[in-house]
C-alpha cells in the first residue's frame, strides 16, 4: 500500500531560541515573545525576517483558543504567563484592572494592589489598608490650565489632588492647589476658623484670601514639626497655631517663613538666629563700613549706593533702595587716630538729616573738654526700621 508522509501536525516546544536551525511548526520564545516557524527549516532569528510569526507577547493574556492550540507547552510557562500579566485593550489603550465587590477582596493584601471596587464604584489600593483613590460621584471639578479645585458633592473638602478628606474636613473653606509652585489657596466659606487636613498641611506655601471672613481669626495646623510659609491676601489677619499651642500672627500683606516644632508655631528667622522669647524681629535695611578722611572710601555695605562728603566731619550715606517712611531708627559709630581724643560721636545732623532715600550724619571729637568736628577713618552705620 502506498504512504504518504504528512509532515509536522503538531508544534514543537524547542524552548529559548539559539542560534541553529529549526523546522516549521517549531515554537521559541525569544526577546519577551512567543515565535513559530512557518517555513520548511530556518536559521534566521525571530524577528529579523519574515520566517517566524510571533504568535504572543510576553504582556498578553492566552485565550482558550491560543491555549488549545498550543497544547504542546510546558504547563509551568503557561501558568507563569497567565498568573504575573494584566490584561490591556492595546498598547496605547487602557489596562484591564480586576473588578470586584468589598468580599472579593485579596485575603492577604500587600501594599501596592490595586483594583476597581464594585461595591462603592471605586478605584482603591492597599497601603496598611483599603484606600479610596478617586470615585467620580464624590466631586465636582472646576479646572484652568494650572489650578484645580475640587468641592466634594456632600459639603466635605477634597485635596485638589485626588485625595480624600472628608473623614476630617467640613466645608469649612474651599481649597485649590496651584501645581506650579505647590500653593495651597484658601479661601474661607465661613466665619470661622480653619483648621488644616493631614492632607493640607503638606503644602509647603499657603495662601489666604479673604472670603467670609469678617474679622481675624486662626489657622489650625497639625502637632507636627514643619516649615511653610504663610501669605494673607485677605483682608484680615490671621494666627497660625497649633490647636493647644502659641502661633504667630500673620497681618493683611504680609508673608512669614514659619515653624512648628510640634507644639507652637514661631517665625523661622528666630529658629534659624537661635533668638529665644516671643519679641519679634526686625531686619537691618541697610548698613555701611567706610573711611571718611581724604576721598570717602566704602569698605563694605549693604543697600548703600554711595557717600556723599559735604565738608569736613559732614556726610551723606544714600540708599540704594529708599526706606518706606522716614521714621527709621539710626545706629552709628565712628573712630579717629588723633591723638588725645578723649570722646568720638556720629549721630544725624538734625531732624532733617533723616530722608526716605539718605541720612546725613556728622562726627566730632572731644578733646580736653573741646569738642571739634573731624573726619573720621572708621564710620559704621546700620538703618533698622
Amino acid at each position: 500500500m502506498a504512504t504518504t508522509n504528512l509532515g509536522r501536525i503538531g508544534f514543537v516546544l524547542k524552548g529559548d531560541w539559539s542560534a541553529g536551525t529549526y523546522k516549521n511548526l517549531d515554537i521559541v520564545f525569544h526577546t519577551g515573545a512567543t515565535w513559530g516557524c512557518q517555513v520548511l527549516t530556518t536559521t534566521e532569528e525571530p524577528g529579523v525576517g519574515s520566517d517566524w510569526v510571533k504568535l504572543l507577547e510576553e504582556s498578553s493574556l492566552i485565550n482558550d483558543n491560543s491555549v488549545t492550540l498550543l497544547t504542546t507547552w510546558s504547563s509551568s510557562k503557561i501558568d507563569t504567563d497567565l498568573g504575573t500579566k494584566v490584561a490591556r485593550t492595546s498598547s496605547t489603550g487602557s489596562a484591564a484592572l480586576p473588578s470586584g465587590t468589598d468580599a472579593q477582596r485579596d485575603v492577604s493584601p500587600v501594599a501596592g494592589y490595586t483594583r476597581h471596587n464594585a461595591t462603592g464604584g471605586v478605584l482603591e489600593t492597599y497601603l496598611t489598608s483599603w484606600q479610596k483613590v478617586f470615585t467620580a460621584s464624590d466631586a465636582t471639578t472646576a479646572a484652568t490650565a494650572d489650578k484645580l479645585v475640587m468641592r466634594g458633592a456632600t459639603g466635605t473638602v477634597k485635596a485638589a489632588d485626588g485625595v480624600d478628606a472628608d473623614d476630617v474636613a467640613t466645608m469649612s473653606q474651599i481649597v485649590s492647589q496651584d501645581y506650579v509652585d505647590g500653593t495651597l489657596v484658601i479661601t474661607p466659606a465661613t466665619d470661622a476658623d480653619i483648621t488644616l487636613t493631614s492632607e493640607q498641611a503638606l503644602f509647603g506655601r499657603i495662601v489666604l484670601n479673604t472670603g467670609a471672613w469678617t474679622t481675624a481669626r486662626n489657622i489650625i495646623v497639625p502637632d507636627a514639626e514643619k516649615m511653610r510659609v504663610v501669605k494673607v491676601a485677605g483682608t484680615y489677619a490671621a494666627t497660625v497655631k497649633t490647636a493647644a499651642g502659641s502661633g504667630v500672627v500673620v497681618i493683611s500683606g504680609q508673608e512669614a517663613a514659619l515653624y512648628c516644632d510640634g507644639t507652637n508655631v514661631d517665625y523661622q528667622t528666630k529658629r534659624e538666629l537661635n533668638a529665644a522669647g516671643d519679641a519679634p524681629i526686625f531686619a537691618c535695611r541697610a548698613w555701611v563700613n567706610f573711611d571718611g578722611t581724604g576721598t570717602v572710601a566704602i569698605r563694605a555695605s549693604g543697600n548703600v549706593s554711595s557717600i556723599t562728603d559735604n565738608g569736613t566731619s559732614d556726610y551723606t550715606v544714600n540708599f540704594t533702595t529708599a526706606m518706606a517712611d522716614a521714621d527709621y531708627a539710626v545706629v552709628s559709630s565712628g573712630w579717629t587716630d588723633i591723638v588725645a581724643v578723649n570722646t568720638t560721636s556720629v549721630r544725624p545732623r538734625n531732624a532733617a538729616a533723616y530722608q526716605t532715600s539718605s541720612i546725613r550724619l556728622i562726627s566730632s571729637s572731644t578733646a580736653g573738654g573741646t569738642t571739634t568736628g573731624s573726619d573720621f577713618s572708621l564710620i559704621n552705620v546700620a538703618i533698622f526700621r
